[in-house]
Order: structure tokens, then sequence, then C-alpha cells
């Protein structure tokens, strides 16, 4: 799918917007924003003050690009408004999967806003209204513009030169992906279905979680491999057990530090794009693409600071979820107050303290729900819930099942597996 900017290129925008205090947009070929940060041109409030019709927007963004190609990859050009903004293009391989061409920053101002006032809006009725537009605009100095120009070219040349360093990593891996799966494959050509290997499912997770990127990527091939195989080459079933673990390994890495939002959504194009992978070779590329993607998002978790609070928090809940665990007992462990420890980890982790203990209860509870015969009721005991019922609230609000459903319906997926 084409539909979605490139996650460097997205972080670049995103970082350039906070840094050089101007809005962003990344452009597709229609000269339409796919992606915005801050107030950009198209919110421009003096656009919708002057009633430009869109048109005239992206003719000025559709000049902006063509004259940046033209001069070599940067270009500062000025709107309808009398507006400055800086063009960059983007020239990302095939292979990028993503419809951005083009990055426009602004707008803003290289005059004073009095002067601007009294030149460019001295004809409309409502000067307090323009006033107020006009306000919302920064305003830069030639030399900080020009400066901003050359940062955003070399960051946008960074990005460009880094996905191609990436296609060719991406084929060097797909080849040696490929080797493992089919020597996997001749290795084991069962006359029965292979039991699906819930052990290496779980040493997956567990690599993830620790940033063993070469573990687990020899684990997840060995997933594949046995996928695949059950699977006969039937896609359907091999793209619903792909869901699976897709869900699976961004719930791992969120555990592992990576942001809980920038993860979901990866895990969710890519589950989006399974459709569109009709071979065993692109599964298999698509599925260790957002491994590794998941694996750089947890080693890009910033702040440091809290590194060493967060990893004992977590830790400690991990070894100790099944019992009663409280906040001021963690705050103490950490010698911080109860507040301050809540409030830096729903800051670093993107969620509160006790959403992350339900989080590792229930990752237990799946395991114990379908490795063991254990009543569901001495399974919530054991993990530290206090009752049946806000065990089955909490397992259904994680997983869209109830503990009986995901037994059962797993139950039920294997039994089918085993059938000749």
């Amino acid at each position: 799918m084409q539909n979605q900017p490139n996650d460097l290129l997205e972080r670049l925008t995103a970082a350039f917007a906070e840094a050089g205090g101007l809005g962003c947009l990344i452009l597709d070929a229609a000269m339409e924003p796919l992606l915005r940060h801050g107030l950009a041109c198209d919110g421009c409030p003096l656009a919708r003050l002057l009633a430009f019709a869109p048109e005239y927007c992206r003719h000025a963004r559709r000049f902006g690009q063509a004259e940046a190609k033209r001069f070599g990859g940067r270009y500062i050009y000025q709107c309808q408004a009398g507006l400055t903004a800086i063009a960059n293009p983007v020239d990302l391989p095939p292979g990028a999967g993503t419809a951005a061409v083009g990055i426009v920053a602004g707008p803003l101002l290289l005059v004073e806003r009095e002067d601007y006032l009294s030149s460019e809006l001295a004809a409309v009725r409502d000067q307090e209204a323009a006033r107020e537009a006009v306000v919302q605009i920064p305003v830069l100095t030639p030399e900080r513009v020009n400066s901003l120009s050359t940062l955003l070219f070399l960051a946008a040349a960074f990005v460009q030169d880094r996905f191609v360093s990436e296609l060719r990593l991406r084929d060097e891996v797909a080849l040696e992906t490929q080797g493992e799966l089919t020597w996997l494959i001749q290795l084991l050509k069962p006359e029965t279905p292979v039991p699906y290997p819930i052990a290496t499912e779980q040493a997956l997770l567990r690599a993830i979680t620790r940033r063993d990127r070469q573990e687990a990527r020899r684990l997840l091939n060995e997933l594949l491999g046995v996928i695949l195989l059950n699977g006969g080459y039937a896609m359907e079933q091999v793209h619903a057990r792909m869901r699976e673990l897709l869900v699976l390994v961004s719930r791992a890495a969120i555990a592992a530090g990576a942001p809980v939002e920038r993860t979901l959504a990866l895990a969710n194009r890519c589950i989006e794009q399974l459709p569109g992978w009709p071979t065993v070779e692109a599964v298999s590329m698509g599925v260790g693409d957002m491994l590794r993607s998941s694996m750089e998002l947890v080693f890009e978790h910033r702040d440091a600071r809290h590194a060493s609070v967060l990893h004992r928090v977590t830790q400690y809940v991990e070894a100790h979820c099944h019992e009663n665990l409280r906040l001021a007992d963690l705050a103490r462990l950490c010698q911080l107050s109860p507040s301050y420890l809540s409030r830096i980890f729903k800051r670093e982790t993107g969620v509160t303290l006790q959403q992350y203990i339900n989080q590792v209860r229930v990752e237990k509870a799946r395991s114990l729900l379908l490795g063991s015969d254990s009543r569901i009721v001495d399974i919530a005991l054991a993990l530290g819930f206090q009752d049946q019922s806000y065990f089955t609230k909490v397992f259904r609000r994680m997983t869209g099942q109830t503990p009986m459903q995901y037994r059962a319906g797993r139950l039920h997926r294997e039994t089918e597996d085993e059938r000749p």
C-alpha cells in the first residue's frame, strides 16, 4: 500500500518542525498532504482569510517542487499570499512503499508583520482578522531560512541514502531468509503436520524483549518455516497465522521499550498489507521487515535519564506479576515518589503502570491457557488478579476474546492443522 509516508521521513519532518519552529508537509504526487506537523501550508490562516481556492496552494507547492528539482534539490519560494516556503523533493527508489514525493516547510515571513500587513493586506477590510492571522505566521531572517533550507536538504538526502542502503540490506536478508526457510522445510518434510511450536514463539518474544536481534531473526525464520510447512503454502492460512504473530511481536517490542503508538501503527500497517502479499516470499519479507523495524523502535527509545528506573520496574513486574503490586511499593523500590514514578513511566512507555502490569499478566495468562489444563479461575488467582471476573474483563480488553474463547479457538485451529 502506498498511502503512507516512509517512517524515517515521518520522523525527519517531525524533528525538523520541532527544531525549526516551522510547519512541515509531506506531499504526494498530486501535491496533497500525506502528513503534516505544526501550522503547515494546507492550514494557512491567510489562505482562508483571502479565500484562496485550494488549487492556488497546490499550484504553489507544485511550482516549488519543480524548481527545487531544477536547482539541485531545494528551493525557497513565495505563494500567492506573499508568504515564503521551503521546497525539497523526495526521490525514494521503487519499493519504498510510500507515495511521498516532496517536503514543504512553511509558511513563514521574511519581513516584519507590520510591513506585511501594510503592504500585502492593506486592501483587506477586516484588519483585525488579518492581524490575528498574521500573528500565527513565524518571522525568520533570510540567513535562518537559508540555514533551515540547507538542513532540510541534507536531512532529505540522508533519508534517500538510508533507504537505498536498507533496500540493499533487505535483498541480502531476503536471500538469507529464503535459504534458511528452504533448509528448514527440506529438513522437516513430515508426513503429518508439525505441532505449532509454542516454545519457539515464546523464545522469540523473549529475544525481542531482551533486544537480541540476531536470535529474534533466527527464531522468526524457524516459526515461518513451520507455519509455511503446515499451511502447505495455502496463503489464507499463512496470513491468519502471520496476523497473530505480528500482534505478539508488537506487544513484545512495546514491553522492551518501543513507543506504543508507533509500534502498534507499524503492526497495523503490516497486517493491512498482508492480503497484498500473495506469495511465501512476499510474506517472509514483509514480516521480517516488520520485526526489524520493531527492533529499531526498541533501540530508538529515547530519553535514557530514566532507563535504569524503567528497567528495574519492568524487570520486577515480570518476576513478581503474581503478587499484589502496588504503586507505592514500586516507587519505594526505585526511591522515587509514587506520583513521579507514575508520571515518568507513562511518559516514557505510553502506558500507565497498571496497564503494563496487566499486559504482563495477560501475556503470561495466554501461555498458561495454551500450555496447561489449569482452570481459568486458578490462572487468574495465580497471576495476581483478585477474581476471575476482573481477569476476564482485562483479558478481553487486551485480546478481544475471553480466556475461554482464546483457549478454545487456539485448540480448534491446532486440531484443524492436524487433519490430513
